[in-house]
């Protein structure tokens, strides 16, 4: 794939991610920089989900107490 294309497919989910980390461009700085950013947003939002759940399962916690 070019660059372009590498860099488009990398924000598309986690799937796209590895498509385009394995077809790529490994060389190409843009599509590194693509792969990189992707890769952070992907860890950001998974690690924001997980956060939100906790001030739920302190409250669960409060009642069961």
């Amino acid at each position: 794939m070019d660059a372009k294309t590498t860099s488009i497919v990398s924000y598309i989910g986690w799937i796209g991610w590895v498509i385009a980390m394995c077809a790529g461009d490994k060389e190409d700085h843009l599509a590194k920089f693509h792969l990189n950013q992707s890769l952070v947003l992907m860890l950001v939002s998974l690690v924001s989900s997980v956060v939100v759940w906790i001030p739920v399962i302190g409250w669960a916690w409060a009642i069961f107490l």
